[in-house]
């Protein structure tokens, strides 16, 4: 069972096999796209070169199953600031090991996680590289996307402070650790489809900072960091977890989907609609990834409910109350979703596909 793929499938009229194979060249495609910036002036001709190493490399590098590669081009395709071309340009070739970090000179104080390049974090602190701890980078059992452990600074350059926001106190990551492999069993307990999915679109799991601020659980970046996601361990118990990181995942599928075999149907980036899920006002195309999401969400959680829910009686009086959480808004997602997408299009069907799906789960 994989909802996601289902979906991908029904409504592409592709098989996943023709999605797996566009992985491989998204970032080849991205670069291109960077290219086309009017802005980029004397620096067209070095990401010229970054491409032809990339077409040149990527297979036997495999340069294209890293999350890093992806930012430095999602800015190079849409910077105007010139001042900020040569740092982006020299990052991107440090990310796809077109460059070794030890001949880089004049790099801002920082992390740059090299760990697909030569399997190592570095630190300029003070203008001076060292490596940086080897235990930031964890592999739980069975699963295969690298896992980034919490540490100041990490991610910043990603996520800003806002998103990864220092702590105060150290920690044990004992905790967070555990959760993620409680997390990863139960996904495998209620997919193998999905578990496996999961592991083949998502490279790099990074594990956020200990601070509540913003109350982000999850998220991810689409093409901006390209196989990537964030969870918080700290507020998410292993149920909720999987939620999450399914959520995250789904997103990322529907990105490639809709980026690689554009559906008909989506409505418009100015659109916005307010969900009844958050009450919060978001586009309505990242809507229908979440319809996808939802009905994900109510198939798990009747799985839990299905196969003995945890003897943690907060634990499940919080699952419950997310069921029925679900089971009151899914209906009013989809009328406002109905409303604005037309009629006879991929999204309208994919719409109508989905209620149906979520019909005896409600």
């Amino acid at each position: 069972m994989n909802l996601v793929q289902d979906c991908i499938q029904v409504f592409s009229g592709k098989p996943l096999s023709y999605f797996k194979e566009r992985q491989e060249t998204l970032i080849l495609e991205l670069l291109e796209r960077a290219l086309t910036n009017g802005r980029l002036g004397k620096y067209r001709n070095d990401l010229r070169e970054i491409l032809e190493y990339v077409e040149a490399n990527n297979a036997s590098l495999g340069i294209w199953r890293d999350s890093e590669p992806y930012f430095p081009i999602y800015w190079l395709a849409r910077s105007g600031d010139v001042q900020f071309m040569p740092y982006l340009l020299e990052v991107l070739k440090l990310y796809i090991g077109m460059k070794d970090i030890r001949k880089s000179v004049n790099l801002p104080d920082g992390f740059y996680r090299l760990t697909n390049v030569v399997g190592t974090i570095f630190e300029v602190r003070d203008g001076r590289l060292r490596e940086a701890p080897v235990d930031l980078i964890w592999k739980a059992k069975d699963f295969g996307p690298n896992i980034f452990l919490p540490m100041n600074g990490l991610f910043t350059d990603v996520l800003g402070d806002g998103f990864y926001p220092r702590m105060n106190d150290s920690y044990d990551p004992s905790g967070p650790k555990s959760i993620v492999e409680k997390t990863v069993r139960h996904m495998r307990e209620f997919s193998r489809d999905v578990s496996e999915d999961f592991q083949d679109a998502v490279w790099n799991l990074v594990l956020t900072t200990t601070s509540r601020r913003r109350g982000v659980k999850s998220m991810s970046m689409r093409s901006r960091y390209f196989g990537g996601i964030f969870f918080n361990p700290f507020t998410n118990d292993e149920y909720e977890g999987v939620e999450l990181m399914v959520h995250e995942y789904i997103h990322h599928r529907c990105t490639l989907w809709w980026e690689t075999k554009t559906p008909t149907g989506i409505p418009p980036d100015e659109l916005y609609i307010v969900s009844p899920m958050t009450g919060d006002e978001i586009r309505a195309s990242f809507m229908i990834h979440a319809f996808i999401i939802y009905v994900s969400a109510m198939q798990f959680y009747r799985f839990v409910q299905g196969a003995g829910m945890p003897e943690d009686r907060t634990v499940a009086r919080r699952i419950n109350r997310r069921v029925a959480h679900l089971s009151r808004n899914m209906p009013r997602l989809y009328r406002r979703l109905d409303r604005i997408v037309k009629k006879k299009t991929d999204m309208s069907r994919l719409l109508s596909y989905l209620m149906e799906v979520y019909e005896p789960l409600k």
